[in-house]
């Protein structure tokens, strides 16, 4: 990799951090806290409502509905709503849907959203279901304290955040297997791959940004063009963030982009390694990068967690399409084999949970986030320079 577009992919990341930070927090700062007597408003329902408790949690833009679990809404349905707002939280806002101004399309995909839902529930126990859900769906289950303590302690919480760590996991993982079929049937199947999960998740935006950066993945493994796959990665983050500035304090988009970023940056230098060897190396790189992140995050980090990853990552992507064909064709043998597999990731999960000598109780400030990215980004440029003279 050339100093020159090394220096300028830095520069201008750098300077587009920057500066949609600036717009972010002093021009249209999005997040600004709102506390009303009453507060009325109107819109259509994007993102798909989460339970969080005994609460239905509806996310009307910068307001967040928390209401009774019935009736239940979807995305597409334009509802009307009023209360009395805290803190951005409206609690058992007066609600009536306007079915005049739905969007039809966004209500189709989400009757089949409801209906996978739906049949995942009889055929898997938990907390296989809820793993599954939230591998296929970016689903925000409520997750019991102890799983959620046991996710961190181990390492493991980007598997169940939004799914853009998961689509780029994914689409590395694919590729190991599909490739050896030929590029037309890997170009064919990731695609339909990507393609699936964006249906699948309902149009969630998250899930829409991580696979638009999955298809500049796969544009990038196979077209060889990594140079020019990683202009493309800056320029669609960079779309991404004119049109939506708050994005860059989204943790979804934070992982879904750093993942592809690395995996793209590699790529060309791994290629001459096994294929084993090509995925540990990718693992561990990926997770040294979004590192930083899960600290700054959850205010911890854990000393296993690439061991951890490394154990379990190569079963997200089984777990994801076995999920996925359950809910379409259900059947016994696929049933076994995605319970199996979960039971599996749990156990791994359990076992490195247990060990809290090794959970360092550390948030990192944005100071040091920045500090720990130029001396990774320092590390980085002199092991590709190793890695390009050694397959020369």
């Amino acid at each position: 990799m050339e100093r020159s577009f090394f220096i300028s992919i830095l520069f201008i990341a750098t300077i587009s951090v920057i500066g949609c930070y600036r717009v972010y927090g002093f021009i249209i700062n999005p997040q600004r806290i709102l506390n009303l007597d009453f507060y009325s408003s109107e819109g259509l329902i994007l993102n798909p409502p989460y339970d969080k408790g005994s609460l239905q949690n509806v996310e009307m833009g910068q307001v967040t509905l928390r209401t009774a679990a019935y009736p239940q809404y979807v995305p597409g349905q334009y509802i009307k709503f009023s209360g009395k707002i805290l803190h951005n939280v409206i609690y058992y806002p007066k609600i009536s849907e306007l079915p005049e101004k739905s969007n039809r399309w966004l209500l189709l995909i989400s009757m089949f959203r409801v209906g996978v839902i739906n049949r995942l529930r009889k055929v898997l126990p938990e907390p296989a279901y809820s793993l599954v859900l939230g591998t296929i769906l970016g689903y925000k289950s409520n997750w019991p304290e102890s799983y959620r303590s046991a996710f961190i302690s181990s390492g493991t919480t980007h598997v169940i955040v939004a799914s853009g760590y998961n689509v780029s996991i994914l689409i590395a993982i694919w590729s190991f297997f599909a490739i050896r079929f030929g590029y037309r049937f890997y170009i064919f199947g990731s695609l339909i791959l990507i393609l699936g999960f964006i249906f699948m998740t309902g149009i969630d935006p998250p899930i829409v940004r991580a696979s638009i950066m999955g298809i500049i993945n796969v544009y990038a493994l196979i077209r060889g063009e990594y140079k020019v796959s990683l202009y493309i990665l800056v320029f669609v983050a960079l779309v991404m963030l004119a049109f939506n500035p708050s994005f860059i304090l989204d943790i979804g988009f934070q992982l879904s982009f750093t993942a592809t970023f690395i995996i793209i940056l590699l790529a060309p230098y791994v290629n001459f390694l096994r294929p084993l060897a090509s995925q540990v190396m990718l693992v561990v790189f990926i997770n040294l990068a979004i590192l930083p992140i899960v600290s700054y995050y959850f205010g911890q980090v854990s000393l296993f967690s690439i061991v951890a990853n490394l154990l379990v990552l190569w079963v997200v992507p089984v777990i994801t399409v076995g999920g996925i064909l359950l809910a379409l064709f259900p059947n016994v043998i696929l049933q076994v084999i995605v319970i199996a597999l979960s039971d599996y990731f749990f156990i791994i999960q359990d076992y490195f949970s247990q060990f809290e000598f090794a959970v360092i109780q550390y948030r990192l400030s944005l100071v040091g986030v920045v500090i720990y990215y130029v001396i990774f980004s320092l590390v980085l440029k002199f092991l590709l320079r190793y890695l390009n003279e050694k397959s020369d």
